[in-house]
């Protein structure tokens, strides 16, 4: 183990020409939204992503509906408005990503859940960075997907035309699903059915996507992976050895692609957040590390890895308390790896920031963003949060 961290850290900072990273946050959180219903996805799903200019495009929900903002690095200019392009139905845990430009600006694809008899997946695209949008179309009908929500992965392909992947599960089946642009959005079961399979997250490089779940195999959590080398179109049998255990409450992993075969694991288990990889291919995994099994911060639930030339994570962190007592939460945020909480990676003043729930990061560039919800339940108020830090690398 000691031997693949030395060469992973080495792997990552000799590519860069430097020998340590820092972050420097910015002075204090910035307010994107506010209201009686403010809420975001998280865990398995982008809030926000960064494009090739480095602005930042975000999408949320409040009152049911859906909303798109960007903010303008450059000039501190942050604009939102509703989106019109919905349809009127309860809207569920938008999530967003960026792929590359075309002549018009930043590509950008937008996926949601709506309300209905089944639960309906939902996909727009702008090809002008979200000055215009398609017509939203229905990917598939599910059952209980709005708990949860999609995970949805974005790319250019080989011809330079945009492509996105989404995926989702489907209470009344045991099947988590998959389907993609370059397919005409047909969709393909990524499991065998056996047991319940939930929590769908996908992340990638170029036309090499990986896909994780985890499925409920008589009361023990297990998570499993699998990959797609053209897209998402087709997808390679399920590494054998996979299916690693997380005991009876493990569950809501997010992935974190950084080649075909290295990836990262974020998912907690037992009050516990642990950051896992994989550098073969799914072919063994070793869930390295813990926020607090050795650590006096507390308990760690739901994180979120994200990766561009950085490993970030961020997760809702506390001291002794439950997965349900929000009050106590705070923003928990880590950069680097081997991953720890704490200065210089984390926020210095995470302490300040009571009741953060749904928190959740995205890494682009030289830049951390990090999301994350407040609830003022005496004002029956929702606050959407979002800090940057900027990434040194010496």
């Amino acid at each position: 183990m000691a031997k693949l961290n030395s060469l992973l850290i080495g792997a990552f900072l000799m590519g860069l020409g430097c020998s340590s990273i820092s972050l420097d946050w910015d002075s204090s959180p910035t307010m994107l939204a506010t209201g009686s219903d403010v809420r975001i996805a998280f865990n398995n799903a982008a809030v926000g992503a960064r494009d090739e200019s480095n602005v930042l495009h975000v999408a949320w929900t409040d009152n049911s509906e859906l909303w798109y903002g960007q903010l303008d690095p450059s000039t501190g200019a942050w604009t939102s408005s509703i989106m019109s392009i919905a349809s009127g139905r309860t809207v569920f845990k938008p999530t967003i990503a960026t792929a590359g430009t075309s002549g018009s600006g930043t590509n950008l694809y937008l996926a949601w859940v709506e309300e209905d008899v089944e639960d309906i997946v939902r996909i727009t695209f702008s090809t002008d960075s979200g000055g215009s949008w398609s017509i939203p179309f229905g990917v598939a009908t599910a059952r209980g997907i709005a708990e949860v929500g999609v995970s949805l992965y974005a790319y250019e392909d080989d011809s330079s035309d945009l492509q996105g992947v989404v995926s989702w599960h489907d209470e009344g089946v045991n099947f988590s699903y998959a389907a993609t642009s370059a397919d005409a959005w047909s969709q393909q079961e990524l499991n065998d059915g056996i047991y319940p399979a939930r929590n769908p997250a996908l992340d990638g490089r170029g036309e090499t996507v990986w896909a994780t779940w985890d499925e409920d195999e008589s009361g023990t959590k297990r998570l499993h992976v699998l990959r797609s080398l053209d897209g998402g179109v087709t997808w390679e049998a399920e590494p054998s050895t996979a299916g690693w255990e997380l005991g009876p409450e493990g569950n809501d992993a997010s992935i974190a692609v950084v080649s075909d075969d290295l990836f990262f694991l974020g998912y907690h288990t037992l009050g516990r957040s642990y950051v896992g990889i994989s550098s073969d291919a799914g072919g063994t995994f070793q869930g390295v590390a813990s926020t607090s099994a050795t650590d006096p911060m507390g308990d760690g639930f739901f994180p979120r890895v994200a990766y561009e030339g950085f490993l970030a994570v961020a997760w809702e962190g506390c001291v002794d308390c439950g997965i349900t007592e929000d009050a106590e939460k705070r923003p928990y945020t880590a950069l680097g790896w081997p991953w720890h909480f704490g200065p210089p990676d984390g926020m210095s003043d995470y302490d300040s920031y009571e009741g953060a729930t749904l928190v959740t990061t995205n890494i682009d560039g030289d830049t951390m963003d990090v999301f994350w919800l407040e609830h003022d339940t005496s004002a029956g108020i929702y606050t959407l949060w979002h800090r940057a830090g900027e990434i040194t690398a010496e």
